[in-house]
């Protein structure tokens, strides 16, 4: 006896097209999130100005690489990311190459797979959602 396996293709389509839909989701979500970088330790400058007045500044070498991106996202986790050979000169200026959209996208990417599980919580609740109410005929009375 042979048994055959049927699979409706609406929850195959339903299912495709709610992991896309929860994925950009969960991408849109983290564009909320906060981007920070870490550069070389730096030189700190002590001047004394005499009358216990002291200024405390920081030299930062402009054409040092960054060393990590710190990634806090909607959901308060606490990513590290690759530097990716940008210079602390490309982000510390509004006109650097870092803030066209492309590039913080990589970044937005990167997080939403390490954010993975919440694509795969949205899905579920879509799928299971949709599957529901194709199998059972809710009537009010």
């Amino acid at each position: 006896m042979k048994k055959d396996l049927k699979i409706n293709t609406f929850y195959i389509i339903v299912g495709l097209a709610s992991f896309l839909f929860s994925f950009l989701a969960v991408l849109a979500l983290m564009h909320l999130g906060k981007i920070s970088y870490n550069y070389p330790m730096t030189q700190v400058v002590v001047k004394d100005f005499g009358n216990g007045l002291k200024e405390v500044r920081e030299d930062i070498n402009r054409q040092d690489y960054i060393t990590s991106f710190e990634f806090i996202t909607p959901m308060g986790e606490n990513l590290i990311l690759p530097g990716g050979g940008w210079r602390v000169i490309d982000i510390d200026y509004g006109l650097g190459d870092f803030h066209t959209y492309r590039n913080r996208l990589k970044l937005y990417y990167l997080a939403t797979l390490k954010e993975f599980r919440y694509v795969l919580i949205i899905w579920a609740i879509i799928f299971g959602a949709v599957y529901f109410f194709r199998k059972f005929k809710i009537k009010l009375i």
